[in-house]
C-alpha cells in the first residue's frame, strides 16, 4: 500500500474521488477504460435535475400570453441543462491535512455516507484519480466539443447571485435569441447555474467538471493516466475479487479495501495478482 496514497497527506487538491457501484465499475469504466460524464437529469439534487424557473423582465408596452412565459421557461431550461455534462468527484477534506487521530474521516475515500449512497451500500468502489492528470486528459480530449468548466462546489442555501442569474431580458430575447440570452447569462453565472448547491450537500465536498456543447449525447473521458488507485467498499463481494484484481495491474495502481473498526475508517490492503 502506498503510504502517500492512503495515509496522511498535506495537499487536498491533488487527488479526487469517484464513487461507483460494482457493476459499473466492472462492466463499464474498467472494461472501456473511461469514465462517463453525466446528464443533469440524472443527478440527485432537486436544484439540478428539475426544471429551473426564470423571471423575465418585460417592457411596459410589451404584452406576452401564459404559454409564451412557459415556453421561454421550458426552452431555457433545456438550452441551459440538455447540452451539459457533468462528472462529480469528492475531494479531500481540508481537516485531512492535521495528521490528527481523525484524520482518516476526512479522506476522499472514507466517507461512509457517500459509500451507502452512491457506491451500491458499500459494495461498490471508490477510483482515485490525479486531480491535475485528469483535468489535463478532459482539456485534450473535449475542448473540440465545447467549453469546459472545473471547479469546487458552492454550497449555500440561496446564491448571493440568484436573482440575476434567473432573471431573462424578454428585450434581449427579442434582439437576439433565447439561445444567446441564456449564453450570456452562462458565461456570466455559470457557477451559480452548475457549481452551487444547497447546505444540505456540504459533507460530499465536491469537484466537478463541467462540459457545455452542442451534443446532447454522452461524453467520456480516459482514465489511463489519471487514475492511481481503487478502493473497494467493506461489503466487496469477495466471489468478485479476481475479476478486479486485472485492471489493478492494467492501469498499474494498488487495490485496497476499507474496512470500519467501531466505526472508524481503515485501508487494508486488497486483492493482489496471483
Amino acid at each position: 500500500m502506498t503510504n502517500s496514497l492512503f495515509g496522511s497527506i498535506s495537499d487536498t487538491s491533488k487527488w479526487i474521488y469517484h464513487y461507483t457501484s460494482r457493476e459499473t465499475a466492472l462492466e463499464y469504466i474498467f472494461t472501456s477504460g473511461k469514465i462517463q460524464l453525466n446528464t443533469f437529469a440524472n443527478l440527485n439534487d432537486p436544484r439540478e435535475s428539475k426544471d429551473w424557473s426564470f423571471s423575465l423582465s418585460v417592457p411596459d408596452d410589451v404584452e406576452i400570453d401564459s404559454e409564451e412565459f412557459f415556453d421561454i421557461q421550458r426552452q431555457g431550461t433545456n438550452y441551459a441543462k440538455n447540452h451539459c455534462k457533468i462528472l462529480c468527484m469528492v475531494q479531500d477534506d481540508p481537516r485531512a491535512v492535521a495528521n490528527g487521530p481523525d484524520y482518516m474521516f476526512h479522506r476522499g475515500f472514507s466517507r461512509p455516507r457517500m459509500w451507502a449512497q452512491y457506491s451500491g451500500n458499500h459494495t461498490g468502489v471508490c477510483l482515485i484519480f490525479d486531480r491535475a492528470k485528469l483535468e489535463e486528459t478532459i482539456k485534450l480530449e473535449l475542448t473540440a466539443k465545447g467549453d469546459i468548466y472545473f471547479g469546487e462546489v458552492q454550497y449555500v442555501s440561496l446564491h448571493p447571485d440568484e436573482v440575476d442569474a434567473f432573471n431573462l431580458s424578454y428585450e434581449e430575447i427579442f434582439d437576439t435569441s433565447l439561445d444567446a440570452t441564456i449564453d450570456s447569462k452562462i458565461k456570466k453565472y455559470y457557477k451559480n447555474y452548475y457549481f452551487s448547491k444547497v447546505e444540505d450537500w456540504s459533507n460530499e465536498n465536491e469537484w466537478r467538471c463541467i462540459l457545455r456543447g452542442n451534443s446532447t449525447m454522452p461524453e467520456y473521458v480516459s482514465i489511463s493516466d489519471s487514475i492511481c488507485g481503487i478502493v473497494l467498499g467493506g461489503d466487496f463481494p469477495s466471489v468478485y475479487e479476481p475479476a478486479i484484481t486485472p485492471f489493478g495491474v492494467e492501469f498499474s495502481v494498488n487495490i485496497g479495501r476499507i474496512a470500519w473498526r467501531n466505526g472508524q475508517p481503515v485501508i487494508l490492503p486488497g486483492p493482489q495478482p496471483a
